[in-house]
């Protein structure tokens, strides 16, 4: 594991940009299209750079992320989740209405607990009228929290 470690230290001390916009874009992707994965980028950013880079590209990338996947579901993903869940679409808007004066702390207070599935929040939000800009803050901030310990994880490596 530790040759592993130097190896990969030194791709990205002789290709840095590229190594960067790898995990960068790849990030973005897995998040876009809710593809398992992402915690691995996180330790894996966690151990290739200084800890609050790191924790600084998991965030971005996150919300980055997070918000295609919003205008995706805006615009074609609609009937799709109507189709396959109309209970919990329901249920989710009665709560964001419910909490529609402070949209930014509960996108941020649904990041940071395990209430509901970050796919499902992404999926959702546009459908039950969360605004873009409280979603992007509220994912960015929320992220941070549960990301910390993952990026500890890496400097640990």
């Amino acid at each position: 594991m530790q040759n592993l470690g130097r190896v990969l230290e030194d791709y990205k001390d002789t290709y840095y940009t590229q190594v960067f916009m790898s995990i960068f874009f790849c990030y973005i992707f897995l998040q876009t299209f809710a593809i398992p994965g992402s915690i691995s980028l996180s330790i894996l950013c966690g151990f290739l750079y200084p800890f609050v880079l790191a924790l600084a590209i998991i965030c971005f990338c996150s919300a980055m992320g997070a918000c295609f996947c919003y205008l995706l579901s805006m615009t074609i993903g609609r009937r799709l989740a109507y189709k396959y869940f109309p209970d919990r679409i329901k249920s989710y808007a009665k709560l964001v209405k419910k909490h529609n004066d402070n949209m930014f702390c509960y996108i941020m207070f649904l990041r940071i607990t395990p209430f509901l599935p970050n796919w499902f929040i992404n999926v959702c939000a546009p459908l039950v009228d969360v605004p873009l800009i409280p979603f992007w803050l509220g994912t960015f901030f929320g992220v941070a929290v549960p990301s910390v310990l993952v990026v500890q994880a890496g400097q640990t490596l």
